[in-house]
């Protein structure tokens, strides 16, 4: 027998409660940015998605612009500043995926940058429907 370790990842959601307020939600948000842009995104462990109560999604977009002005501070871009992003693996992998952002029928609210040589802009999207392609990835 042969040991194997399986990477069974997936669609991560992340549920962020309703009595999260204040600080505790920009808490949250540098967490879970931390936890998309690691690696690029590329862990299975990586947050797809967050589940938000309507009434909190603007404050929690603002907390995640903020965290990512902590982790790029001065306007640094992830692809040049002192700390960049690593790019997409494979050049089919990184079209399929903007082929994706390009059909989403959700909104940017955040990044959505291309970059020609497999990279992608940390992106944020709201209002991204259950069958959105997105969704499907």
């Amino acid at each position: 027998l042969t040991p194997v370790t399986l990477e069974l990842g997936g669609k991560s959601a992340v549920v962020v409660a309703e009595d999260c307020t204040g600080a505790d939600l920009d808490v949250v948000a540098r967490r879970i940015w931390h936890g998309k842009i690691q690696n690029a995104g590329q862990l299975c462990v990586t947050p797809d998605y967050a589940l938000v109560p309507k009434e909190k999604v603007g404050a929690f977009v603002e907390s995640l612009k903020k965290a990512h002005k902590e982790f790029w501070p001065q306007g640094d871009h992830p692809f040049t500043g002192d700390v960049p992003i690593s790019n997409i693996v494979h050049p089919t992998h990184h079209a399929h995926l903007v082929d994706m952002l390009l059909r989403t029928k959700g909104k940017i609210v955040f990044g959505g940058d291309v970059k020609k040589d497999k990279g992608i802009h940390p992106t944020i999207l709201t209002d991204v429907p259950v069958d959105d392609p997105l969704m499907d990835g």
